[in-house]
């Protein structure tokens, strides 16, 4: 079953206002993200560019991503690293991040992870 992360945050007139709706899926590697972000004293704009790809659990090691919009033309893109979380670009807010981890099992398909057994 995907999962639908939805937030708001900010006001339009302060700070940045962003309404989003992320949905990852159980498998695959891109996500359906919709909303809108609003920069202080403008109008609310769509957030644009989905379905956006994101990283595959790596085979060894670590990445780090994280999904980020643009407060003037609402394109939402992802920044990875293979050491830390990235940080948010200049003019662009947080979405969401994530980690993945080589080798990392869901609980929900592999029973032997979850504390219970």
């Amino acid at each position: 079953m995907p999962i639908t992360i939805s937030n708001q945050t900010g006001d339009g007139v302060g700070t940045p206002l962003v309404q989003s709706s992320i949905e990852i899926p159980d498998s695959g590697t891109s996500v359906l993200v919709s909303g809108q972000v609003q920069s202080p004293g403008s109008l609310a704009i769509p957030l644009t560019g989905s379905p956006v790809a994101i990283p595959a659990v790596p085979g060894a090691g670590a990445t780090f991503y994280i999904l980020q919009a643009n407060t003037s033309n609402g394109a939402v893109t992802v920044k990875q690293s293979s050491s830390a979380v990235p940080s948010v670009d200049a003019g662009s807010v947080l979405l969401m991040s994530q980690s993945l981890v080589a080798g990392q099992a869901d609980p929900a398909l592999d029973q032997s992870t979850t504390p219970d057994s």
